[in-house]
């Protein structure tokens, strides 16, 4: 097969699939998710490709998102903006199809960090719980599972 038939071919699979299709986070997209989730909570979680325990922290979401399956999860992976494969692999292993899930769209995550969260340096995971004001509670590493099940309990 041509490269560039191949490419359209991959690039055709990778848009018509919920999991694989490119979303990019940049310093505008939380102000967007905020405003489709007017009145509504939502969890944002940040992970890497090379994070040991974003396993962990997706294993704990996606046990209490099943009891809580309305409050949707978005998650970004900061650092596979260069590696389209390796991204869609880690949804598939991490089993977050059913996440909106995006890659971050800088080289400059500092910044985009620093305008989620002024004491973040950008250390994974990291997830964000926003209640129905948007109001946040944010939480490093893997996140207690009793405090995320209080959380979407509270606020479903």
């Amino acid at each position: 097969m041509r490269p560039v038939a191949k490419f359209l071919l991959l690039l055709f699979i990778a848009f018509n699939s919920q999991a694989e299709s490119k979303h990019f986070f940049n310093d505008k997209t939380l102000d967007l998710i905020r405003i489709e989730m007017t009145n509504k909570p939502f969890v944002l979680t940040f992970w890497s490709k090379d994070c040991v325990y974003c396993s962990d922290n997706f294993t704990i979401i996606n046990s209490v998102k099943i009891r809580n399956s309305t409050i949707p999860v978005y998650a970004v992976c900061v650092d596979c903006i260069d590696d389209f494969d390796n991204f869609i692999n880690n949804i598939k292993r991490y089993n977050i199809t059913n996440f909106q899930n995006y890659l971050m769209d800088s080289v400059n995550n500092e910044s985009i960090f620093f305008r989620i969260d002024s004491k973040w340096g950008g250390e994974t995971p990291k997830t964000y719980f926003f209640d129905p004001k948007h109001l946040r509670t944010s939480f490093s590493g893997v996140i207690p599972k009793q405090s995320l099940n209080k959380l979407l309990e509270n606020n479903n």
